[in-house]
């Protein structure tokens, strides 16, 4: 079930004693220094306490306006594909791109005080066509293999007062789909699978309050689907509907630059199937809640070292068979506590971070322990141009 999260990190810069007569000084080397928000924002669990990254700008624009901040994070991809995001932002306007697996994404909009807004193209990497010499016998004669525009959308945040509300409306394609021809000798037999889908969102957020008092963060998600396999007409489609509802609340408590976060996630989700595939859940639906505890050290200058802790519950109900019967299978399952730990380095305008490989802390280097595994499950650099 797919969670919708908001991360978030906050540090403090200690300022050097300056003249009293010189305020505006001290304001603008704060201003020049590196984002203090997080990188990777997965390493603190999601607590709403706490600021969120400049990754937070595809869901509220106007929280950068006026800013002029660039990062570059790698997301730890494994294959051919790179998996990451760039974003950047200057003054007014915004442009971004992200890549997951075989699903890219370009991004770029519009900021003012009253609102800011954005689009999105989405555009599938490997969008595979062949024909055939023959059918079905005889080898490819033909392949091509292209990027294609394979959705589109609309986000947007509007400031209320200290809190943002945000949205979003799109079209895309998420499943992979493709278009293979196969020529005989009296005629040529085109097979398609595609999956369309309509998605809207809506949020609330409160401000970042820290020790001051609970933060929080709410959000509603709904889409209707429908895929198509291959041989099967528009009017067979499987059609299925989903909503996604999250929320957080968290605090933190600080002391020397000391930070510990607490926080709670909440998601509930429900999907519904229509006309479905006996492969599929008729209809489901899971409530989960996952209590974090996250950590920020400063340990060295210009270098600190945070992570987190998370336990989901989850209680999840579904109809495994598809028809007027339904089989209900109900489950409640606690999982494995899952842990994160990352170091950051900063210095001036720049800042970089990286999530340390569980494998790297239980073995050691490679030329130690002789185990397989990187250092590093993901890396990113951020920069203040302003």
């Amino acid at each position: 079930m797919k969670r919708i999260t908001l991360l978030a990190l906050s540090a403090t810069v200690a300022m050097a004693e300056a003249p009293a007569a010189a305020p505006a000084a001290a304001e603008a080397t704060e201003a020049s220094s590196a984002p203090l928000a997080p990188i990777h924002d997965n390493l603190v669990f999601s607590n709403p306490a706490l600021p969120g990254s400049i990754g937070t700008l595809m869901l509220t624009p106007t929280d950068f306006y006026g800013k002029r901040e660039a990062a570059f994070q790698w997301d730890g991809s494994t294959g051919v594909n790179f998996d990451g995001t760039g974003l950047a932002v200057v003054d007014q306007y915004f442009t971004g791109f992200s890549s997951v697996g075989e699903h890219g994404q370009l991004a770029g909009g519009y900021i003012t005080q009253q609102f800011g807004a954005g689009l999105r193209l989405n555009v599938h990497k490997i969008s595979y066509s062949n024909d055939d010499a023959a059918f079905p016998a005889d080898p490819v004669k033909e392949a091509h293999y292209t990027y294609a525009p394979t959705g589109l959308g609309l986000f947007g945040s509007v400031p209320m007062g200290d809190r943002t509300a945000y949205g979003h409306v799109d079209y895309s394609t998420p499943a992979a789909y493709y278009d293979t021809t196969f020529k005989t000798a009296t005629d040529n037999v085109t097979h398609a699978s595609r999956a369309d889908s309509i998605s809207i969102g809506a949020g609330l957020q409160g401000p970042a309050m820290g020790d001051k008092g609970i933060s929080w963060t709410i959000a509603l998600e709904l889409a209707y689907n429908r895929y198509r396999n291959a041989g099967v007409s528009d009017d067979d489609a499987e059609k299925v509907y989903f909503m996604l509802q999250t929320a957080g609340i968290g605090k933190t408590f600080s002391s020397g630059g000391y930070i510990l976060a607490t926080g709670l996630n909440e998601a509930i989700g429900y999907r519904n199937g229509k006309g479905g595939r006996v492969d599929r859940p008729d209809w489901g639906y899971g409530v989960y809640l996952t209590p974090t505890l996250a950590t920020i050290l400063p340990v060295f200058e210009h270098w600190t070292v945070k992570g987190g802790t998370g336990l989901e519950v989850s209680y999840t109900s579904y109809d495994p068979s598809v028809g007027e019967t339904a089989r209900v299978n109900t489950n409640t399952l606690s999982a494995n506590p899952s842990a994160l730990f990352g170091v950051r380095f900063e210095h001036g305008r720049w800042a970089a971070e990286a999530q340390v490989m569980n494998a790297f802390l239980n073995h050691g280097p490679n030329f130690v322990s002789g185990q397989a595994g990187d250092l590093f499950g993901s890396f990113a650099v951020t920069a203040n141009f302003k």
